[in-house]
Order: structure tokens, then sequence, then C-alpha cells
């Protein structure tokens, strides 16, 4: 049985650890992505922190009455990319940016995805991006579910 915490844990190994992430972040920006646990946002990462990835817990449901755990993880992959735009055929004009944070979100959920948690079943669910607002930051924001049934005779209901 494991805890919140070791699975915590290997998430956040399996992304600072990828060989791919790092191979196509050392590509693409000249440095392997950082990985943050917690982020001040009175002295947050400056454009020379990127790429990076912040992993948080969201959260748990446990109970008696339920019929499986589940943990939640935040995971935001940021990128800082503020080159000019290209035109990329006819009247398409396209940052490179936008393809840059489709990949390394990408990345970033497939190393999750390989990460083995004894029983436990990892789901990615609400990738949002975010391209506007924070620019030349742009991000995605992933929620990392995991879940496991209940066992006949199991008594850490609240673990």
């Amino acid at each position: 049985m494991t805890d919140f915490k070791t699975h915590f844990d290997a998430i956040r190994d399996a992304i600072h650890d990828d060989a791919t992430t790092q191979a196509w972040c050392a590509a693409e920006y000249g440095s392997t992505h950082k990985v943050y646990v917690g982020i001040d946002e009175r002295d947050p990462p400056a454009e020379g922190d990127c790429p990076l990835v912040h992993v948080f817990p969201m959260g748990q449901i446990n109970g008696m009455d339920l019929e499986q755990k589940d943990r939640s993880f935040g995971v935001v992959c940021v990128l800082h990319d503020d080159a000019a735009s290209v035109q990329a055929r006819g009247n398409i004009v396209e940052k490179k940016s936008i393809g840059n944070l489709l990949t390394f979100t990408k990345y970033v959920v497939a190393a999750i995805d390989g990460v083995d948690i004894d029983d436990w079943e990892i789901g990615v669910a609400d990738v949002e991006f975010d391209t506007i607002e924070s620019f030349p930051f742009i991000l995605s924001s992933v929620e990392v579910r995991l879940t496991r049934p209940y066992y006949q005779g199991e008594s850490d209901y609240f673990e």
C-alpha cells in the first residue's frame, strides 16, 4: 500500500527524469526542463527558468461509502517564447511556441503515463492551454488522477 506522498514523488521524478522531455527541451530551448514543487507567487520563476513543470497535490477522495480511492495532482507546463510569428502557409500566421507547448505537454503526459504505481490506475483529464493571458509565458494545465478500487476487508478508508 502506497501513500499520497509516494505517488506524488513518483510522478515528480518521472517528469524530471524523462529522457525524451530532456532531449526535446535541450534541442528547442538550450536547457533541460526544471521541475518545481510549489511556486511562490511573490517571487515566481523567470524566463530563464523555462521550460519548467510545476507539480502540486490537488486533493484526494476517500471514504467507507465509496467504491474507489481517488487522488489528484496538478501539473503545469510552462514555456517562455516571444519569438516572432511566422507565415506557415498561405495566409496562416503561426507562432512556433504554440506547437512547442503542445509537444512539451505531450512528452510530460507520456512520462506520467509510464509511472508504475502498484495497483493504482493513472488517468489524465482536463488538459487546458493558456497561450494568451500570460504571454510571452505560455502554459498548459493538466490534472492527473489516480484511482484504485477498495478491496474487501480493507480498513484504511481514510488513508
